[in-house]
């Protein structure tokens, strides 16, 4: 059975329901999915968040925060900051995150500076760290300032760095602070030949799959769904040269370490 470790299942761009999406990957051999949160909206009660074998973050995306920018609405920052913070201690999700650093955002949005985005990224971070949950990180040519900024917190449980874009270089840094760190669609890209070194250097107890679905696309399945995580998993398996059903049990049961359920958790998925 596989393990998706992200992907925004509750968001358009499927072609159907979360509930039949998820139906389909279940009767193709997916068991799990985390669903991240990007957005206010995403944080409360979701009939379709309860299904088995589905689990949430909470956080607010650098993409959000582009919306709000463009609308002229980042006053809106603070009040979601506190709505987050309720959304965690509530023990409904069982991560902090997706949240991040995007380097082209910030060039394209002076008000979104990098230093700004670390502001934001810094919120979670300590949320994350007071009550001992995993955080998931967007990181785009931002790597030096993620590093130096993880460096600052105690996270025991670390996090994910999904959909790693960094240098095989920055690989043992990153586990050293105790995150896995998420494959998926980057291994189809033009540059993918960064990406398979990277995914070469990473031990394998840090390594997770995802699709990012709906957005990107693998070859051979479009739309992008969770289902696509056994596309992923193939094109993983022939570079490190590791057995399917090896592999399917390792990174089930690394992603499944990070995103286990919180102590106290009151959500049966």
């Amino acid at each position: 059975m596989w393990f998706d470790s992200h992907c925004h299942l509750n968001l358009p761009g499927f072609g159907a329901a979360p509930e039949e999406v998820w139906s389909e990957a279940q009767n193709g051999g997916v068991s799990r999915v985390f669903v991240p949160g990007v957005d206010p909206s995403e944080w409360g009660e979701a009939t379709w968040a309860t299904q088995p074998g589905m689990s949430t973050g909470v956080g607010l995306h650098p993409f959000t925060l582009e919306r709000w920018a463009q609308d002229d609405e980042l006053s809106r920052v603070d009040v979601a900051l506190t709505q987050l913070e309720r959304a965690a201690r509530s023990r409904q999700h069982v991560a902090i995150g997706e949240c991040g650093w995007d380097k082209p955002l910030a060039l394209r949005c002076p008000r979104l500076s990098l230093d700004y985005q670390t502001s934001i990224v810094t919120s979670h971070l300590q949320l994350a760290a007071e009550l001992d949950l995993p955080i998931v990180l967007h990181v785009v040519h931002a790597h030096g300032l993620a590093l130096e900024t993880l460096k600052r917190f105690r996270l025991r449980r670390g996090g994910i760095v999904h959909c790693f874009s960094g240098h095989a270089e920055l690989v043992a840094t990153y586990c050293r602070l105790g995150f896995s760190l998420g494959y998926g669609t980057q291994l189809v890209r033009p540059n993918a030949d960064k990406a398979r070194a990277a995914l070469r250097t990473t031990p394998l107890e840090r390594i997770v799959l995802e699709t990012d679905a709906p957005w990107h696309v693998t070859r051979g399945r479009l739309p992008n769904s969770p289902l696509a995580v056994i596309d992923v998993a193939h094109i993983v398996s022939r570079a490190l040269g590791l057995p399917l059903e090896v592999l399917a049990e390792l990174t089930f049961a690394n992603a499944s370490g990070v995103l286990s359920e919180p102590l106290g958790s009151t959500v049966s998925r």
